[in-house]
C-alpha cells in the first residue's frame, strides 16, 4: 500500500513540472505548440510560420513595413527592419530562434519518469535470494529503477549570430557579452577578461545579483498592475462624474429660454471635447502600461522558467538580456511620474442674472493629483534621477553611433529626444531624419527635400525641423505616430535654429548669407503660418536656439562667442560667455534648467546655471571631444547626445560624481 501511495505523489510531482512550463511553449498566435520558435527583440516569441503569416499580412497592408518594420503582436513594439529582406519567408528566417523554449519542449517530449518499482515478493532463484546456515531461503526485497534511456536528454547549442557555424563558447567581461571563438579573435583582441561560457554561468542562480534581479522583476510588475488598476477606476470615476455634470446641466436648462438652450449646447460640445481628451489621454496612458504590464510579465515568466528548467549558462544568457529590459522599465517608472496622476474634473455653475448677462453656463477644470495607489507603494526599487542635482554629475559615456555612408561623412546639426525615449537626428548632409530605438538601434530612415539643420518637438505627437535653402527656406512638420510629412511652411529667408513654444515658432535666420555667415542675423518668431510677430535681435551671427518659456530664450551668437538669455519681447536677461568658448554652436537644456552649449572650435562642451553662472566644462578634447556640432537632453532623464565630426554621434548618461 505504502508503495501505491509513493507511485502516485511521485506521478503528481512529475506532472506538476511538466505543467508549469506548458504556458511558456504555446504561440499567442496560433495557440498551439511552438514550431521553429523565433523570438523579437521585446522577447515574445511565435511560431516561424505564424511570424511570417504575420509579416505578410502586413505588408499587405503597408508595403514599406518591409523595409521599415512591424509591430509585434502582443506587446506592439516597434521591431525593426533588418534592413536585407526580400520577403516575409526570408524575414522570419532570420530572427533568432529561441534556444530556451526548445529546451522546454525538449524536455516536454520526454517519457514521464516511471517511479522506482518494489518488488517485495519472492523469486525462486538463486539470484534474488539467499539461504541461511539451516539451509532456509532468505527472502530479498528487491529495489529495480528504470534504466536511464540514452539520448533522451535535450541538448542545447547556442551559435554565434555573426559566425552562423561557431558555438558560443566564451564570455568577454570587458563588453558583458558572450562570443565565439572567431568573435574573440575579430572583436576582443584587446580584452582582458575573457573566460569561457561555463566558468563565467557558473552558480548564477544563487548569487545575490541574480536574486535581487529577481526581487525588482516582481516589485515592478505589482507596481505596473497597481498602476493598471487605479488608471481604469479613474476612467470609471470620470465616466460617472460626466454623467453627473451633465445632469446638473439638463437641470440649469429646463428654466430658461431658448437663448439657453444654445448655450447648453455649446457647453455640452466643450465637455465632450475636453473629455475626449481626457479620456484619449487616459486610455493611451492605459495602453502604454498594459505594455509595459505584458513587458514585464513575460519576462517573469522566462525568468522563473529559467529558474526551473535552464542550465545555468541559459540563465546567465536570459540574465544579460532581461537587465536591459528591466532597466527600460524602471526608468520609465521613475521618470514618467506625471502619467501616474489622477484626473477628477471640477465644475463651477455660473451664479447671477442670466438675462442680462449669461454668456456660457459653466466651464470645467481638470485637477491631477497623484494616485493613492502609487504613493503606497514605498519599497518598490525604482531608481529616481531627481534627488541628485545634474550639477553635481559627470557624464559617463553609453553608445557611440555612426550615420557614415560609404565613405561620406555626415554632419548633425540637430537632434530631439521623444517622449517615447527614441532618438531623432537631423542629417544635414544626406538630407534624411534618422531614428533610433531605445536601445540606439536604427529603427528607420525619413528622407525629406532639402539639407535639415534644426529640430524642435511640438506638444509630444509633432516634431518640426528647418530647411535653410536659398531662396525660400522650409519649416516642415512630422507626425510622430505616422513617420509621415504632413504640413510645410515657406519663409523668404534662410532660417537654421529652431524651437516652438505656445503656438509660435522662434528662429535664428540669415538675411546676407556669406561665408562663415558673416551677415546680417536675427532671432525671430513666426507664427504657424510663417508669418513674423516680431524681431527679438539682430546681430551678425546667431545660429541655434531653444525657448524654454516666454520668459527664457537662448541662442548661441558665433560672432561674439556668447550664449544670450532674453524674453519673448526681446528684453536680455543676461549672457553669458568664457574664456575658452570659442564659436559656439549648437545648445540644450536638462530638467533642471541648466544650460549646455558647444564649443565648435574649442572642442569642448560648457555648463552653465539657470542665472547664466558658469558652473564646469563637462567634456573636451581630453574625453576625444572634437568639433561638436549639436547637443540635445532628454528631459525625462539623465540622457544626453553630442554631434561630432567624421559622423560620429555619442550618447552619454550624467551619473554622481
Amino acid at each position: 500500500m505504502a508503495s501505491e501511495v509513493l507511485l502516485v505523489k511521485n506521478e503528481r510531482v512529475i506532472e506538476n513540472q511538466h505543467n508549469g512550463a506548458d504556458e511558456l511553449t504555446i504561440c499567442p498566435i496560433c495557440y498551439e505548440v511552438f514550431k521553429a520558435p523565433k523570438y523579437l527583440p521585446c522577447l515574445h516569441t511565435f511560431c516561424q510560420s505564424c511570424l511570417c503569416t504575420y509579416i505578410k499580412s502586413a505588408v499587405n497592408s503597408d508595403a514599406c513595413v518591409l523595409s521599415t518594420g512591424f509591430n509585434c503582436p502582443v506587446c506592439w513594439k516597434f521591431v525593426p527592419s533588418p534592413g536585407s529582406v526580400n520577403s516575409p519567408e526570408d524575414w522570419a528566417s532570420q530572427l533568432p530562434g529561441n534556444h530556451l523554449i526548445r529546451t522546454l519542449m525538449d524536455k516536454q517530449s520526454l517519457p514521464k519518469s516511471a517511479p522506482p518499482t518494489m518488488v517485495n515478493d519472492v523469486t525462486p532463484t538463486n539470484n534474488n535470494n539467499t539461504e541461511n546456515k539451516s539451509g532456509e531461503i532468505k527472502e530479498r526485497r528487491v529495489s529495480r529503477k528504470l534504466p536511464k534511456q540514452p539520448g533522451t536528454e535535450p541538448t542545447l547549442e547556442l551559435l554565434c549570430k555573426e559566425h552562423k557555424d561557431k558555438k558560443l563558447d566564451l564570455f568577454c567581461g570587458d563588453h558583458e557579452a558572450p562570443c565565439c571563438i572567431s568573435c574573440l579573435t575579430d572583436h576582443h583582441k584587446t580584452c582582458y577578461s575573457v573566460l569561457t561560457l561555463e566558468e563565467a554561468a557558473k552558480g548564477v542562480a544563487k548569487k545575490q545579483t541574480t536574486l535581487d534581479l529577481l526581487k525588482r522583476l516582481k516589485d515592478i510588475n505589482q507596481l505596473v498592475e497597481n498602476i493598471l488598476e487605479d488608471k481604469k477606476a479613474n476612467i470609471n470615476d470620470l465616466e460617472k462624474q460626466k454623467e453627473w455634470i451633465e445632469k446638473e446641466v439638463e437641470q440649469l436648462k429646463e428654466g430658461i429660454t431658448i437663448h439657453l438652450d444654445k448655450l447648453v449646447s455649446n457647453l455640452r460640445d466643450d465637455i465632450s471635447l475636453l473629455h475626449k481628451k481626457q479620456m484619449e489621454d487616459l486610455k493611451s496612458q492605459l495602453e502604454r502600461c498594459e505594455k509595459r504590464h505584458r513587458v514585464v510579465t513575460n519576462c517573469q515568466k522566462v525568468f522563473d522558467a529559467c529558474l526551473k528548467h535552464a542550465s545555468d549558462v541559459h540563465m546567465f544568457i536570459e540574465i544579460n538580456k532581461l537587465k536591459s529590459i528591466l532597466n527600460e522599465q524602471e526608468d520609465y517608472l521613475s521618470i514618467n511620474q506625471s502619467e501616474f496622476n489622477r484626473i477628477d474634473y471640477e465644475f463651477e455653475i455660473f451664479q447671477g442674472n442670466l438675462k442680462d448677462c449669461l454668456q456660457s453656463l459653466g466651464s470645467v477644470k481638470v485637477n491631477t493629483a497623484p494616485s493613492v495607489r502609487t504613493v503606497e507603494i514605498k519599497n518598490a526599487p525604482i531608481r529616481s534621477t531627481t534627488s541628485v542635482s545634474l550639477k553635481n554629475c559627470i557624464p559617463h559615456e553609453m553608445k557611440t553611433l555612426s550615420l557614415k555612408i560609404g565613405k561620406n561623412n555626415t554632419i548633425v546639426r540637430g537632434g530631439i529626444f521623444l517622449p517615447d525615449g527614441r532618438l531623432l537626428l537631423a542629417d544635414h548632409t544626406n538630407s534624411r531624419l534618422c531614428l533610433f530605438d531605445e536601445q540606439y538601434d536604427m529603427e528607420m530612415e525619413i528622407q525629406v527635400p532639402g539639407n535639415p539643420w534644426d529640430l524642435s518637438l511640438i506638444e509630444h505627437k509633432k516634431a518640426a525641423f528647418t530647411i535653410p535653402n536659398k531662396g525660400c527656406s522650409l519649416i516642415l512638420i512630422l507626425n510622430l505616430e505616422n513617420m509621415k510629412l504632413e504640413k510645410e511652411i515657406r519663409f523668404p529667408g534662410k532660417l537654421y535654429g529652431l524651437s516652438y513654444i505656445d503656438g509660435y515658432f522662434v528662429v535664428t535666420t540669415d538675411t546676407e548669407f556669406t561665408f562663415y555667415h558673416r551677415g546680417k542675423s536675427s532671432v525671430i518668431v513666426l507664427d504657424q503660418e510663417g508669418n513674423i510677430i516680431r524681431t527679438l535681435f539682430q546681430g551678425k551671427v546667431v545660429q541655434h536656439v531653444r525657448a524654454v518659456s516666454k520668459d527664457r530664450i537662448y541662442f548661441t551668437d558665433w560672432d561674439s562667442n556668447t550664449v544670450h538669455c532674453i524674453t519673448l519681447d526681446g528684453e536680455e536677461l543676461f549672457h553669458f560667455t568664457h574664456g575658452d568658448l570659442y564659436r559656439p554652436r549648437g545648445l540644450t537644456l536638462d530638467r533642471e534648467g541648466n544650460v549646455y552649449v558647444c564649443g565648435l572650435w574649442s572642442n569642448s562642451v560648457f555648463q552653465f546655471s539657470p542665472e547664466g553662472e558658469y558652473l564646469r566644462t563637462i567634456l573636451d578634447k581630453r574625453d576625444g571631444t572634437l568639433s561638436p556640432e549639436a547637443i540635445g537632453f532628454d528631459i525625462n532623464s539623465n540622457r544626453f547626445f553630442v554631434s561630432r565630426n567624421q559622423s560620429v554621434i555619442k550618447i552619454y548618461r550624467m551619473k554622481k560624481k
